[in-house]
This record gives C-alpha cells, sequence and structure tokens, in this order.
C-alpha cells in the first residue's frame, strides 16, 4: 500500500507571490495564512508553484483569498552556521481565486476557472429548449 500526500486548504496570501526562474521553469513562491477554529489562531504554510499560468501571477497578491490542492515535502540545506536545516512546503498542483466575482469571466486566467462547465450545444442555438 502506497501512501497519500496531499493537502487541500483555503487561506489568504500573505504577500505577493515572487518569481524565479529556475532552469527554463519559472517557480512562483509565496506564504498562506490559513485560520484555525479559533479566531485567534493562524497557520502559515509556504507554497511553490511551478510553472503557474502566466495570467494568474499578476493576481496573487497580498490579501487574495486561494484554495490550494497540492502535496507537502520537506526540503533541506545548510545553514550559514553549518547545521543542516529542514522545512515543510507545499508543492502546488491547483489554486482557484475565492473571492467576489467582480471580475469578468473573460478576463480569469484558464488555471482559475478550470471545472467551469460548458453551456450544452442546443442551448447555444439560439437559446432555445429542445423540447
Amino acid at each position: 500500500m502506497s501512501d497519500l500526500n496531499s493537502i487541500n486548504f483555503t487561506g489568504n496570501l500573505g504577500g505577493d507571490a515572487e518569481t524565479k526562474d529556475v532552469n527554463g521553469q519559472v517557480k512562483a513562491r509565496y506564504r498562506i495564512a490559513v485560520s484555525g477554529r479559533k479566531s485567534d489562531s493562524t497557520t502559515w504554510l509556504t507554497c511553490e508553484h511551478w510553472d503557474p499560468h502566466q495570467n494568474l501571477l499578476p493576481l496573487l497578491t497580498k490579501g487574495k483569498k486561494v484554495a490550494i490542492s497540492g502535496r507537502i515535502e520537506e526540503q533541506g540545506w545548510t545553514g550559514k552556521d553549518g547545521e543542516r536545516k529542514s522545512a515543510l512546503v507545499v508543492v502546488v498542483h491547483s489554486l482557484n481565486l475565492i473571492g467576489p466575482r467582480e471580475q469578468p469571466q473573460a478576463e480569469r486566467p484558464p488555471s482559475v476557472v478550470q471545472g467551469a462547465g460548458r453551456r450544452p450545444k442546443w442551448e447555444q442555438d439560439n437559446d432555445q429548449t429542445p423540447f
């Protein structure tokens, strides 16, 4: 039996997404504040998003509410003091913006509106019902 490594959560961006080019791929990094059951508890999660849709990046600004789906990964490095350090990071598989629908549908990037249903063909033709 293999292990399951999956995480889904909603939260608010703690700052604008920072991007970096790594071997020809764009890596966006941002922190998400996730509220706990009690109003005074907040958990901060660091997220990495590899090759996000380029229209999505300008929308990832401080305070935006997002829904994230991904997996947890441990990343390690050697600190300036020579000691080995590590941290848990969420590697993002999908991200959806949550909030008011003030932005017109046509301006949303494809990765934000994924899963949106299409109108059946009979509805597109003069909006007449088939019966």
